[in-house]
């Protein structure tokens, strides 16, 4: 059986972290977390994650 692991927030800092793992097939995440994240402009964050 083949399980992909994605992780569901938004932080940057964690992305850029967990984006160098190999174990993390991707990420997923909403505007709450965005908006936890510290984001007030969610199309821009949206961008910097996209960079990453």
């Amino acid at each position: 059986m083949s399980i992909k692991v994605f992780c569901d927030i938004a932080d940057l800092n964690n992305i850029k972290k967990f984006n160098n793992n190999n174990f993390v097939k991707g990420f997923t995440t909403n505007p709450s977390l965005m908006r936890r994240a510290g984001a007030k402009d969610y199309e821009s964050y949206s961008k910097q994650i996209l960079k990453v």
